[in-house]
């Protein structure tokens, strides 16, 4: 079986990875074609593609490859009727609108999350969850496995915030839920960077705050090591991504900082007994395995596209 992945600005659809496991392991063969920056010259690109590969599945994005993979099929003239599978994968393109001629062309809609960060007109029948599969378990997943949870209470908790401040709304509950808890009870890193008319007012509040033991790392590099001794991580969207993922195979657990009190509160709950950390922690590894894994993530894919061809 074979298929067609629309690559935008260099990113497929499918990664690598995803790519590799469903050809070795269910012989789905992957053709990758990069869109134009015009929805019609996409439309001749995936016609081209469809002629020689006789595809039945077509794999993109964006909405504008959406609507130039649904034009392809009219242009093909190949007798097949490949189904359109459309996968926006960030808050950019889980926000572009189809045109409802589009919508009624695809075969199905996949969303990597069911939060709020999927938007209505994105929500239906043909919508389904598949959420992003991590690389597998890294290599020092036991060491993180085994120590976390056990660390001196000596010394506060580590809480880390790694990636850019894009929702910087999300630091800014993180920074009041932390100067909530209590002096010394958690320290909170936050490696990242944003714009300073966002990120400086959070600095400037934190700077008030009597009791937050908070460092600024800015845009160093995240060593496996210092992955590993983090104790809790900040979600820094509301989609995951790979670092929450891979942070999960580590049993680490990532805190949703959409609202402030909860987080608070849960913090306080770590902070009230040391059996919650390992709660969090067993929590965390099976998340991954039933939620993030690679094997899972390419099942899903599998069984999304078996059941397209047999309709």
């Amino acid at each position: 079986m074979q298929i067609i992945d629309i690559s935008a600005k260099g990113l497929p659809t499918l990664d690598v990875a995803t790519m590799g496991m469903l050809k070795d392991n269910y012989g789905i063969e992957t053709h990758q074609i990069e869109a134009s920056v015009l929805s019609a010259l996409t439309s001749m690109r995936v016609a081209s593609a469809l002629k020689k590969t006789n595809a039945e599945i077509v794999v993109c994005r964006r909405r504008k490859d959406a609507v130039g993979a649904v034009d392809a099929r009219r242009l093909a003239e190949t007798g097949c009727t490949p189904a359109i599978v459309y996968a926006p994968q960030t808050e950019e393109e889980l926000s572009d609108k189809l045109p409802p001629a589009t919508v009624a062309g695809l075969a199905a809609i996949v969303v990597p999350t069911a939060s709020d960060a999927v938007r209505p007109h994105l929500k239906g029948e043909k919508t389904m969850v598949i959420e992003p599969g991590g690389e597998g378990d890294t290599k020092n997943s036991a060491d993180c496995v085994t120590t976390n949870g056990l660390r001196s209470r000596s010394t506060p908790l580590r809480i880390s915030w790694f990636g850019p401040i894009e929702e910087y709304t999300r630091l800014e509950n993180a920074v009041a839920a932390v100067g909530q808890t209590g002096k010394g009870v958690f320290a909170l890193h936050v490696y990242g960077t944003g714009p300073a008319r966002s990120v400086m007012p959070i600095v400037k509040g934190a700077r008030h705050m009597e009791h937050l033991d908070i460092t600024w790392h800015g845009d160093e590099d995240v060593t496996d090591q210092e992955l590993c001794s983090t104790d809790l991580v900040i979600a820094t969207t509301r989609i995951p991504n790979a670092t929450d993922i891979r942070l999960r195979s580590m049993g680490i657990a990532v805190l949703d900082a959409g609202d402030a009190g909860s987080l608070a509160r849960t913090l306080k709950t770590v902070a009230a007994d040391e059996g919650v950390l390992a709660s969090l922690s067993e929590t965390a590894l099976t998340e991954y395995k039933t939620r993030f894994s690679l094997r899972f993530h390419v099942e899903q894919w599998r069984n999304l596209i078996f059941s397209i061809r047999e309709k």
